[in-house]
């Protein structure tokens, strides 16, 4: 039996939460082995994310999800693999893992600290990793770089030809740290393009600035084929460089990345790769940026469609 071990929340999003689901479906698919997705989702998220049809058990509390962990482990009579996909684990994590009677464990995202032990590690980091995991095994690179599995199917066959951006869209993704979102439409108001946005379920729209969204078109929580939809559509994506940016390199968007300090050598390795491009609000003008750089924006989308190919949880289903 495979337990994948995942968390979402208004301050992380639910990045890491989909990459779960979308792999455990992937190995359903593949190989149909007996699993269980166990979730720590304090803010009731997973109601919002128009789920296929897979069974998540939700915890609001990291406590409780444990205690699932360690009953489904003990209560198996075979070999049992947990795979983890939350960040902030450590040595002591993996020690209270074994210790429950996981026989195998798989860590699917940066770790916190460079002591969590894994028998496999999988990540989707391009170049070198910042910290050399603790496992007996690593995989790391592009092509591991998940996406749902609607949007793998909607990816086109080349990227479409535009030698201008005339269509923006904000998708800051589950979370929105800092307000973001607000903070990038301030900034486009003077472009010249049409703006489009996608609030996530983290948004967090203060009432001074609702006039922002006045003149831009809305989606708020969309299905997920209006979502697919809306990524295609505009040849450039303003989010945080999670799951979204993962998702709109593959249906061939150019991408700039808000750089935020929990994801900033993540964020910095996919732009030393030319895929994505980096806005730092402390230091930069955001219309200046698209303006003078539009030729890279459109070049590094190429390069992204080639290499985001989609199938990244179909290669991580086969390694765990």
């Amino acid at each position: 039996m495979k337990v994948f071990f995942t968390s979402l929340s208004r301050e992380t999003g639910v990045g890491n939460a989909i990459r779960t689901i979308s792999i455990a479906i992937e190995l359903k698919r593949s190989s149909n082995p007996k699993l269980r997705i166990v979730a720590i989702d304090p803010d009731n998220l997973l109601g919002s994310l128009d789920l296929p049809a897979v069974e998540v058990q939700r915890h609001t509390s990291e406590s409780a999800a444990r205690l699932e962990l360690r009953h489904l482990a003990e209560s198996s009579t075979n070999q049992v693999t947990l795979v983890t996909d939350l960040p902030g684990m450590t040595q002591q994590d993996s020690t209270e893992f074994r210790g429950f009677g996981f026989s195998r464990l798989v860590h699917l995202c940066i770790p916190g600290s460079q002591d969590y032990e894994s028998d496999l590690f999988i990540s989707g980091f391009p170049g070198d990793l910042p910290l050399k995991p603790k496992s007996k095994s690593t995989f790391s690179g592009v092509e591991f770089l998940t996406v749902r599995p609607e949007v793998q199917a909607a990816k086109p066959l080349k990227v479409l030809e535009s030698s201008s951006i005339t269509n923006v869209l904000v998708a800051m993704g589950g979370s929105d740290p800092n307000g973001n979102t607000s903070l990038v439409l301030r900034q486009l108001r003077n472009l010249g393009v049409k703006v489009s946005v996608i609030l996530g379920p983290g948004s967090s729209i203060r009432p001074s600035d609702k006039s922002l969204f006045e003149t831009v078109n809305t989606y708020a929580s969309p299905n997920k084929a209006t979502y697919v939809s809306a990524l295609m559509s505009h040849e450039l994506v303003l989010t945080q460089g999670g799951l979204t940016a993962n998702e709109a390199m593959c249906l061939g968007a150019s991408v700039i990345c808000v750089k935020w300090q929990k994801n900033s050598t993540y964020l910095e390795s996919l732009e030393k790769e030319d895929l994505v491009m980096l806005f730092d609000p402390a230091t930069q003008d955001l219309e200046t940026l698209i303006s003078m750089h539009s030729a890279t924006l459109l070049r590094n989308r190429i390069v992204a469609f080639d290499l985001v190919d989609g199938l990244g949880a179909s290669r991580i289903a086969k390694l765990i």
